[in-house]
């Protein structure tokens, strides 16, 4: 049994991200620290089967207050099982959390995938591009009111099975080890004071963090 990750990104330009990016650079004085900063929505399924998953992907895909064809490029994952825990935070974060592509409109996965290079990304899906002594950490963000709930009304596939909605936030910075940058990840996008922290609400939104933080100099592929 598996979770089925969809993830949706923006055709242009992200100008959420960017003000992000912008705020973290400038506002707060990050621009040493900081190097990019990527921004997906998530819907997670909880319980898919390989067999059903396209079929999964073509009724997530069809909620149009999800996903805009015109406006989002799609790439639909079976992840490991417990994601849909550990997003929850109810468990630990499997890894690989992605263990295969099933369908997407994403130019450079499908590229990946035809040149056999698709593992480069699945390791580490945002990869930012190569920079030695940078590392790339990823969080999931949703709001706490909603949290994991049953899925809307839809044409799905099976109609008892557990979904929860999010962003996944991840950002690139520079750090002397993986443990300090993911230590220093949760302080830049936590937010705790006036002056720290700034992309996910504690008070109103679950968080957690998608496995480790990940070395950009080992990330050979850009996606």
């Amino acid at each position: 049994m598996s979770d089925l990750s969809f993830l949706v990104r923006g055709r242009s330009v992200d100008l959420v991200a960017m003000t992000a990016r912008h705020a973290l650079k400038t506002t707060l004085g990050l621009a040493d620290e900081v190097l990019d900063l990527y921004r997906d929505q998530l819907v997670l399924v909880g319980g898919v089967e390989e067999n059903s998953s396209s079929a999964w992907t073509e009724a997530i895909s069809a909620q149009q207050n999800w996903f805009n064809p015109n406006k989002h490029r799609y790439a639909s994952y079976l992840s490991n099982d417990g994601a849909m825990a550990a997003a929850a935070g109810k468990g630990d974060w499997p890894s690989p959390w992605l263990s295969e592509l099933i369908e997407t409109d994403r130019p450079d996965l499908v590229s990946a995938r035809e040149n056999d290079r698709l593992g480069d990304l699945l390791a580490g899906w945002m990869a930012p591009p190569v920079q030695a002594g940078a590392f790339a950490v990823s969080f999931i963000a949703y709001d706490l009111e909603d949290g994991v709930s049953r899925l809307p009304h839809g044409n799905w596939p099976a109609s008892d099975h557990e979904m929860l909605r999010g962003i996944l936030w991840t950002i690139a910075l520079r750090a002397d080890d993986a443990v300090s940058a993911q230590a220093r990840a949760e302080e830049i996008l936590v937010t705790r004071t006036r002056t720290q922290g700034l992309l996910v609400h504690p008070h109103m939104e679950g968080w957690t963090a998608v496995g480790a933080a990940r070395p950009c100099e080992s990330m050979e592929v850009e996606a």
